[in-house]
């Protein structure tokens, strides 16, 4: 399933937790493709399913944002 990247790919930085770091390395060396394949593939799998509407997540500690501010 390998694509070929163009000039039109950006590069997108991110941090996420080193467990979850892990298991997508793993998942995508079972399916023989490279990390940068394999979250291009959940992304856009992600996008298909649409606007659907997900819970709330409540942030224990966390202070509840003013309308308006920024």
């Amino acid at each position: 399933m390998a694509r070929e990247f163009t000039s039109d790919t950006v590069q997108l930085a991110t941090r996420v937790p080193k467990a979850l770091h892990t298991r997508v390395k793993l998942a995508a060396l079972e399916e023989g493709s490279t990390l940068q394949e394999w979250f291009n593939e959940a992304l856009e799998a992600h996008l298909a399913r649409g606007k659907q509407k997900r819970p709330v997540r409540v942030v224990k500690g966390a202070k509840e944002a003013t309308p308006g501010a920024a």
